[in-house]
C-alpha cells in the first residue's frame, strides 16, 4: 500500500473545488474548499447535509459532464464528430481566416441545464424549501477544475445559472504549411490550443483531429458518491425499495421523499462488479477489525442480496447489527468499486460503532485519504474528531522521523484537511473554518459540552454533600 498518494505517484490530477453560500437553507453564510478530507461538525439541523449535498452535486456535475461528452449522451458520438467535421470543412471553404470555433462540445453536453435538473432530483423539495426563512433568494458562488465562475441564484420560481457553459475549441487551419501536429494540453477541456490541421488536410483529418482532442480531455476517475445518515434504513428496506425505485430499467424514479441522493445510493448497490478493486485488500481487513466479519453479495450482482458473513455464520443484512447495516455499502463500494480520486460524501460514519470501533474507523478514514480518496465528513463524534487530530498529529512527527506511536498510512499532513464549523447565530448557522494545526483539529465544539457536563456534576455532588 502506497503510503502518501499525494507525492510523486502518477496521480491524474487533483480535485479543485470551493462554495461561497449565502441564505441556503439553514446555512447563513459560509465558503467551504475542499481537501482530501473534509469535516464538517456542528448541531443537528445547522445544514451539514445540505453542505454536503452541494458538493455532491457540483462534483456530479463534472463527472456527467466528462461522461456526456465523451459517450455523447447515448447518441453515437462518431456521427455527431462526423457532422461537425462536415460543417467546419464547409466554413473553410467559405472563409479566409484560418481560425474557426466550433461548439461541438455545448452539442454533446448541456451543463446547465444538467445542474437545474441535478438541484432539484438530489435535494428532493422546491426551491422555496431551499432558501433561508424570510429570504427571498439563496445564491451559490462556485469554482471547480472545470469551471471558473459558476453563479447560482434560486428563488422560490426558479433557479438561475451563469458559467457553466463548455468553451469552444478553436481549430486552426494551419494554410502557412507548417503542419505541425495537434497541440498536446495538460490541462484538459480549459487548454486554449488550437487543434491544427495542416494544409493538405480534409474531412478526415478534422474528423480525427476532433476525435483526438476530445479523448484527450476525457478524465477517467472523476466518481463521486453518496452515503446517506439514512443509509440504515435504507439497507433495512434494501429489497422492497430496490423493487420500486430501480426495478424497471432505464427508468429514474423520484418523490419528494426520497431525493436522487438516496436513489443513487441504491443503484450504486444494483450495479456492483464481479471482481473486486484495488482497495479490496484493505478493505477486508478493515471490516473485520470494526464490523467482525464481512459483507458479501451473491453471484449475480444485478439486484444482488447482500449477506453478513461472521465467523460461521451467514445471514441477511437485514438481521446484522445496526453497525453493519450502516457500514455495509460502505464497504462493498472499497472493495468492488472505488478507484483512486474517486470523492465519498460519508455522513456521521461513527453512527451505531462503539467508540473503540469509532476509533478504528478515523485510522481506516486516514489510510484511506492516503490511498488516494477524497472524503467528506460529517460527525458528531468527539472520539471520531480526536483520533483524527492524533493522525494529524502522526503526520507532523512523520517529518522529523520522531514518530513510532502511529504508522505512516495512518498520519495526515495538516494541508491534506480542512475542517468547518456550524455556528449558531440567530436561528442560522455560519460556515468557520477552523484552523488546522499540529496539535489537530480544535474540539471546541465538544468542549463546551464537556465544560457544561462537569459544571453539572461538581453541583449535583455538592447538593449530595459530597
Amino acid at each position: 500500500m502506497q503510503k502518501n498518494v499525494y507525492g510523486a505517484d502518477g496521480m491524474q490530477h487533483k480535485r479543485t473545488m470551493s462554495i461561497a453560500i449565502e441564505h441556503f437553507g439553514p446555512i447563513l453564510r459560509g465558503k467551504i474548499e475542499l481537501k482530501p478530507l473534509t469535516l464538517f461538525v456542528g448541531p443537528n439541523g445547522c445544514g451539514k447535509s445540505h453542505a454536503a449535498t452541494l458538493l455532491y452535486t457540483i462534483s456530479r456535475l463534472e463527472q456527467d459532464y466528462e461522461r456526456a461528452r465523451f459517450f455523447g449522451r447515448g447518441i453515437p458520438i462518431s456521427e455527431q464528430i462526423k457532422k461537425e467535421a462536415t460543417s467546419l470543412e464547409k466554413k473553410r471553404q467559405n472563409r479566409k481566416n484560418k481560425i474557426i470555433r466550433t461548439e461541438i462540445l455545448s452539442k454533446l453536453a448541456n451543463p446547465e441545464t444538467d445542474l437545474k435538473r441535478m438541484f432539484r432530483d438530489n435535494f428532493g423539495v422546491p426551491n422555496k424549501e431551499l432558501i433561508q426563512k424570510g429570504q427571498s433568494r439563496a445564491s451559490l458562488r462556485i469554482k471547480t477544475r472545470k469551471h471558473d465562475n459558476i453563479q447560482i441564484d434560486l428563488t422560490a420560481s426558479k433557479i438561475g445559472v451563469q458559467g457553466v457553459s463548455p468553451p469552444s475549441i478553436k481549430v486552426l487551419f494551419d494554410n502557412q504549411g507548417e503542419g505541425r501536429p495537434d497541440a498536446r494540453e495538460d490541462d484538459g477541456l480549459g487548454a486554449a490550443a488550437p487543434i491544427r490541421v495542416p494544409p493538405q488536410g480534409g474531412l478526415f483529418e478534422i474528423y480525427d483531429a476532433l476525435i483526438r482532442r476530445i479523448i484527450r480531455s476525457h478524465d477517467e476517475g472523476y466518481n463521486v458518491y453518496y452515503f446517506p445518515a439514512e443509509r440504515a434504513g435504507l439497507m433495512l428496506a434494501y429489497k422492497p425499495l430496490t423493487d420500486y425505485y430501480i426495478g424497471h430499467p432505464g427508468t429514474r424514479r423520484y418523490s419528494a421523499g426520497m431525493p436522487a441522493v438516496a436513489t443513487d445510493y441504491l443503484r450504486f448497490l444494483n450495479s456492483l462488479p464481479s471482481e473486486q478493486g484495488a482497495f479490496a485488500s484493505i478493505a477486508n481487513d478493515a471490516e473485520k477489525t470494526i464490523l467482525r466479519g464481512e459483507v458479501t453479495a451473491n453471484g449475480q450482482h444485478s439486484r444482488a442480496d447482500i449477506y453478513f458473513q461472521e465467523s460461521q455464520n451467514k445471514f441477511p443484512l437485514r438481521m446484522a447489527a445496526s453497525s453493519v447495516k450502516d457500514l455495509a455499502a460502505f464497504f462493498l463500494y472499497l472493495k468492488f468499486v472505488a478507484e483512486k480520486n474517486d470523492l465519498v460524501v460519508l455522513e456521521e460514519p461513527e453512527t451505531n460503532l462503539h467508540p473503540k470501533n469509532q476509533i478504528e474507523l478515523a485510522k481506516f478514514i486516514a489510510r484511506l485519504i492516503n490511498c488516494g480518496l477524497y472524503i467528506v465528513l460529517t460527525t458528531h463524534s468527539p472520539y471520531f474528531l480526536e483520533q483524527l487530530s492524533h493522525c494529524i498529529m502522526s503526520g507532523q512527527a512523520h517529518r522529523t522521523d520522531s514518530n513510532d506511536v502511529l504508522p505512516a498510512e495512518e498520519s495526515l499532513s495538516p494541508d491534506m484537511v480542512a475542517a468547518y464549523k456550524f455556528e449558531s447565530i440567530k436561528k442560522h448557522y455560519k460556515i468557520t473554518r477552523m484552523g488546522i494545526t499540529s496539535e489537530g483539529i480544535p474540539q471546541d465544539e465538544f468542549l463546551s459540552i464537556d465544560d457544561g457536563m462537569y459544571l453539572e456534576l461538581s453541583r449535583l455532588r455538592q447538593a449530595n454533600g459530597e
